[in-house]
């Protein structure tokens, strides 16, 4: 029996980003549901407009300061 040796982690998935990001929405449902719930919609607004400014960051990030023309979101 021959052993290998191989870098960690030996148990490896084909995971690219937008899996890993849908992973993170789907964790993060409960927690936004919660605070719907227990502190009203202006916690669920908190959530939506945390969302918008993070993904408008983004974009100036990679169209203005980083130069990529062709950047789609």
């Amino acid at each position: 029996m021959k052993l290998m040796s191989t870098y960690a982690p030996h148990l490896r998935e084909e995971d690219d980003v937008r899996k890993i990001m849908l992973d993170v929405l789907v964790a993060l449902s409960p927690a936004v549901i919660g605070a719907a719930y227990f502190f009203g919609w202006y916690a669920l607004f908190l959530c939506i407009a945390g969302a918008v400014i993070g993904e408008l960051f983004d974009i100036f990030v990679m169209k203005y300061l980083r130069g990529i023309k062709n950047f789609v979101p």
